[in-house]
């Protein structure tokens, strides 16, 4: 944790509490539901708004009360990870995905412009590009086919621009069909797949619970609706329905969609139902894991999953709807104190999920 990160959180916090008094509320939240200084002040419990009890079943990255990623061991890390590794998994558990192409990279099945040239010649369909251990959304392409010409968001590409985009990087990719969303859901954003993100636990009688769901949506022409990448997020309640909408690249609450203009609040997310038990289903095939954050496209033939990820961070649901964990599931989640080691075969606070190797 850097000084920089909490200068601005402290400078709002002096506004409740003096700097002497926020030292102390620190140590006493760390020690009562070891709580990390950053977490203090991300979801202001200086205020004092929330008792002790709520405070303690919210989830940090750095540490906290619950931490349901020590349930994930290390060694799964490629699982996920590798998007090659991880279609051949789902396509074993039999679950529903994009349809598979090729893989492209020198230990892949496409090595050579020639290859990837007749691949595009005789390839009709809407592409997607992704690196193989590439996360946030960053490095993905997707190639429309239209009118015989391909293009990237409008704009027309030749196949030699393609493949050059694609070894600009030397990452080897993955080429899947592009997942033709749903009407309801395209209407919101259409130039990227806006997906639900469902995160699973599974508690002590290793039985799998739903703890989180919301929708992503890209915004100013992205092709991709990862939070990190600017994209809105949309909070979802029990019933389906969306009960709240933020822009985290203006870091504001919004109503309507800065694109499209679309309504974003009380949206009925279709196959929503159905969208959170394929994420059970998943989550049961998956069950060495402990936690899983699942992404789910709303396509025309159903829910597909499109990546499962299992270090994700909570901030972007906590922050507006509350701590991750429900009253009703803490009692049946391993507590951890300030005091306790982490297993370092298992996720822990400085977990990098970009640089773990297995």
């Amino acid at each position: 944790m850097k000084i920089g990160e909490v200068l601005p959180f402290v400078r709002d916090a002096c506004h409740h509490k003096n700097l002497i008094s926020q030292v102390f509320d620190v140590i006493y939240h760390k020690m009562k539901i070891n709580t990390s200084p950053l977490d203090y002040y991300r979801y202001q419990f200086y205020k004092d708004s929330l008792t002790l009890e709520q405070k303690a079943r919210y989830i940090g990255k750095r540490g906290s009360c619950f931490y349901p990623w020590q349930g994930n061991k290390v060694q799964y890390t490629p699982l996920f990870d590798n998007k090659y590794i991880f279609k051949a998994m789902l396509t074993g558990f039999g679950l529903p995905q994009p349809k598979y192409i090729t893989s492209i990279g020198q230990d892949y099945e496409i090595k050579t412009y020639e290859q990837f040239y007749d691949l595009i010649l005789k390839d009709a369909r809407n592409i997607v590009l992704k690196p193989m251990d590439g996360s946030g959304g960053r490095g993905i392409i997707i190639i429309s086919f239209k009118d015989q010409k391909h293009s990237i968001l409008d704009e027309v590409c030749s196949p030699k621009d393609i493949w050059q985009k694609i070894n600009e990087g030397r990452n080897p990719y993955l080429a899947e069909e592009s997942v033709e969303q749903i009407p309801e859901i395209s209407r919101i954003y259409p130039w990227s797949l806006n997906t639900l993100r469902i995160i699973t636990i599974k508690a002590k009688d290793q039985e799998w619970h739903l703890v989180g769901a919301w929708m992503r949506t890209g915004q100013g022409r992205t092709q991709v609706d990862n939070i990190g990448e600017g994209g809105i997020a949309l909070g979802i309640d029990g019933r389906g329905r969306t009960c709240y909408a933020r822009n985290w690249r203006l870091k504001e609450d919004v109503v309507m969609h800065p694109d499209t203009g679309v309504n974003l609040i009380g949206i009925e997310i279709p196959q929503y139902s159905q969208a959170v038990a394929l994420a059970f289903e998943a989550s049961r095939k998956f069950g060495f894991m402990g936690t899983i954050g699942w992404d789910i496209g709303l396509s025309i033939n159903g829910p597909v999953i499109i990546e499962g990820n299992i270090f994700y961070d909570c901030y972007y649901r906590q922050y507006s709807q509350g701590p991750m964990i429900p009253s009703h599931l803490a009692c049946k989640l391993d507590q951890r104190k300030w005091w306790q080691r982490y297993d370092k075969t298992a996720m822990h606070p400085r977990a990098d999920r970009d640089h773990i190797r297995a």
